[in-house]
């Protein structure tokens, strides 16, 4: 993909070879935070230094070159080794912190962007350093951008803020790929409803009645009032039975992404999820509206998810006994249902007949500023690396807006860099990305469960859905303020 430099990478990102020839020369390399080389590295403190690097999800072979260059141009095996492990993502975390404890790596640990509030205590931040620019001589000058106010010009704001510590200066990371939420749509069950609205109208048809519904069906819904059109073509419901649905929304267990979904929809009804500093749950937080009168945003958004799952409701479409939600989607059971890339992946392999377009997730207005959500990959270096200088050197080379292009278009998805994302700003899914938001958070698995327990209990318990959120705001602060790393 073509590239055009940041500025300020151009004036400020260092280069590895002149950052890591400066460090071999300095014998800085001898003081990383665990100076005893681990059997890999030799196994005596003159053998190579040692930097180790874990990833879920991709094979050696897209960095495999990478690696070799890095290593040659600092020296070769006898200097420097790197390896790869690419690992189980079931237990990814959990093999991770057992073995940061054991001291055995990695030294580049590989996290999702919600997994950081959890980290922080594994995660060593970028030095204040990192972008300071050289003079001729390959030295670093002595000021320079922060890494706080760099990222913030390197990365969209969704991107940056999450980056960013509390104290507003720790960067603890990097991103290397990013991605968004997105509707995945059965074009030919749009199609079929139009067909089967313009037979029920008989040979007396005219063009009033079928040109707005043709409209209305020719494409995937924009706002969510689109997508509630479109519903009275789409969805066939007999003796309570839903033979062919519109969108699974409404139910936690069998929609992979309903947690993800239900914050999106709280951020377009002008919820805040977390609050600044990062200890308290905001969605329960009444608004006052343009007319004077007071609103819960976040509530609206729950009552409106899973208002798709009340028999009673006019969106009623789905219900606990429907099959997953991918699983509908491939056997035609759902004409549309939202969640990131890897459904995609996951189409092409369990039905890879199916035919399937890809949009961006309806907006609540088709005017005005959209607001997505994002999720992205960092990279870190953690505290118990085997020599966090060295890991610092392949972190700035790994993370190259040239390499981070190739890394994420291997993934399907897409840079994260402002110069990278720039060239293409009418794409749907770039402006997904460029006008995104993350979510910040704290014993993320707990977290996101807490969503999904808001969801049933209103879709199944039947609790007002005023008490679910206040209950779900309780417990999303409770994990927000508990400082026990997990």
């Amino acid at each position: 993909m073509a590239h055009t430099p940041h500025p300020s990478l151009i004036r400020e990102r260092l280069r590895t070879i002149a950052l890591f020839s400066l460090l071999v020369g300095a014998g800085i390399l001898a003081t990383g935070c665990s100076s005893k080389p681990s059997a890999t590295a030799g196994g005596s403190s003159t053998g190579p230094v040692l930097v180790r690097i874990w990833r879920v999800g991709q094979p050696e072979d897209v960095i495999k070159d990478q690696i070799q260059t890095f290593i040659t141009k600092n020296g070769g095996p006898n200097v420097i080794q790197v390896t790869y492990d690419e690992r189980d993502p079931a237990t990814y975390e959990l093999d991770a912190l057992e073995s940061l404890s054991a001291q055995e790596g990695p030294d580049i640990w590989s996290i999702e962007n919600d997994w950081i509030g959890d980290h922080i205590p594994q995660i060593t931040p970028l030095p204040a350093n990192y972008f300071y620019p050289r003079d001729n001589n390959g030295v670093k000058e002595t000021t320079g951008t922060s890494p706080a106010d760099e990222v913030k010009q390197l990365y969209p704001a969704g991107i940056a803020d999450q980056l960013i510590g509390t104290d507003g200066s720790s960067v603890y990371g990097l991103p290397s790929a990013v991605d968004s939420l997105k509707l995945y749509v059965n074009t030919s069950l749009l199609t079929d409803a139009f067909q089967n609205y313009e037979k029920s109208l008989g040979d007396g048809a005219t063009a009033e009645q079928i040109t707005p519904v043709q409209q209305l069906l020719s494409a995937p819904p924009a706002t969510w009032l689109d997508l509630t059109q479109q519903e009275k073509y789409i969805n066939q419901i007999s003796n309570g039975t839903i033979n062919e649905a519109t969108i699974a929304l409404g139910t936690a267990d069998n929609i992979q992404y309903s947690n993800d979904i239900l914050q999106l929809l709280m951020m377009q009804n002008g919820a805040q999820i977390v609050s600044t500093d990062r200890r308290n749950a905001l969605f329960q937080i009444p608004a006052t509206t343009a007319s004077g009168s007071s609103v819960v945003p976040g509530q609206l958004a729950l009552d409106f998810f899973t208002s798709f799952s009340n028999p009673s409701s006019s969106s009623y479409d789905w219900n606990p006994s429907m099959p997953d939600d991918l699983d509908a989607f491939g056997q035609g059971k759902v004409a549309m249902i939202i969640g990131y890339s890897d459904i995609a992946a996951q189409l092409k392999v369990k039905y890879p007949k199916l035919d399937f377009t890809v949009a961006p997730v309806p907006q609540i207005s088709a005017t005005g500023t959209p607001v997505n959500l994002i999720k992205f990959t960092v990279e870190t270096v953690t505290k118990t690396a085997n020599n966090t200088a060295a890991a610092f050197a392949f972190l700035n080379d790994y993370t190259d807006p040239s390499s981070i292009s190739n890394l994420a278009s291997q993934e399907n998805l897409l840079s994260p860099y402002l110069s990278t994302l720039n060239q293409n700003p009418t794409d749907p899914f770039v402006q997904q990305v460029l006008t995104g938001q993350a979510v910040y958070k704290k014993s993320h698995t707990q977290f996101d469960a807490a969503f999904r327990q808001m969801i049933v209990d209103v879709s199944q318990d039947g609790i007002p859905s005023d008490q679910a959120l206040d209950q779900g705001a309780e417990s999303i602060t409770e994990l927000l303020q508990n400082d026990t790393s997990p």
